[in-house]
């Protein structure tokens, strides 16, 4: 059984559904967490006025139950806190990947034509050489969760940018993605969080599937206008909206790539042009 990517940004009655269905999960989640946090903690207060009023609060057997009473009070606290955590976060990750989604496209519905038609992809792209990357082949032995997420989320990059060993672009992946496939990997696998690594996410069909159409790729000389009617075009076919671009030579995914293009590049620049 293999990790599916959740859907793209829609607004069929069905999807609005779901996300009402993750925000109940999400708020029963919540008041059960403190319900259980106050059931435990009225259950301990009621063990010490128990005991206190059988005169059995300063012997040896009540002082050792009252402690195996704390102790385990103490261990299932913050293994449900956690759980809860891991729960809310697989629930809420797509929630603040398509309010970005929004956010970005209401600023390109902003944005002039003309401003677009004028600018390069080469104009704008962050070159190669400035990219922070994840190289399929030789980091598939480092552990996502250690390794490869903090090497983007220390420099405030949410977009996780995979090529092979010969420089080609491979895809692009959202941080939320990589989170969903840690919070809930393959049974499979029969790994926890800390043990996944790169090949394991990169492995993967449902990963490999939505890799294979997460970005485009153009020419230097090609326009943002061009870049971002490509964008809007795979879209359509996509699981999830394309944001992403590779500029290589001859705009082939078979060629290295010389730079690379989001769709906040698309907006600032056309923003701020002229």
């Amino acid at each position: 059984m293999s990790w599916r990517p959740s859907g793209r940004t829609a607004v069929s009655p069905e999807q609005r559904s779901t996300a009402e269905q993750r925000h109940l999960i999400g708020e029963r989640m919540i008041k059960g967490a403190f319900w259980v946090i106050g059931l435990s903690g009225g259950a301990l207060v009621l063990a010490v006025v128990v005991l206190a009023l059988g005169g059995k609060l300063q012997d040896t057997n009540g002082q050792l139950a009252l402690g195996y009473i704390d102790r385990f009070i103490g261990a299932i606290i913050p293994l449900f806190g956690a759980w809860v955590g891991a729960v809310i976060a697989f629930y809420f990750a797509r929630d603040n990947f398509d309010a970005a989604t929004e956010n970005t496209r209401a600023l390109l519905n902003q944005i002039t034509p003309i401003d677009l038609e004028v600018v390069t992809a080469e104009e704008t792209m962050t070159k190669r050489a400035q990219l922070t990357v994840v190289t399929a082949g030789d980091d598939e032995a480092r552990l996502l969760k250690t390794e490869i997420l903090p090497r983007f989320i220390e420099r405030g990059l949410s977009r996780v940018i995979i090529v092979d060993t010969a420089g080609r672009g491979i895809g692009v992946l959202q941080d939320a993605a990589v989170m969903e496939f840690l919070v809930n990997p393959p049974p499979t696998l029969g790994k926890t969080q800390d043990q996944l690594t790169f090949k394991d996410l990169h492995d993967n069909d449902g990963i490999r599937k939505l890799l294979d159409v997460s970005a485009i790729y153009v020419r230097p000389e090609e326009t943002l206008a061009s870049a971002r009617r490509k964008m809007e075009e795979q879209s359509r076919a996509a699981p999830r909206t394309v944001r992403d671009a590779f500029v290589t030579r001859t705009g082939d995914r078979s060629d290295p790539i010389l730079g690379y293009l989001s769709d906040i590049d698309i907006a600032r620049k056309g923003r701020f042009a002229g």
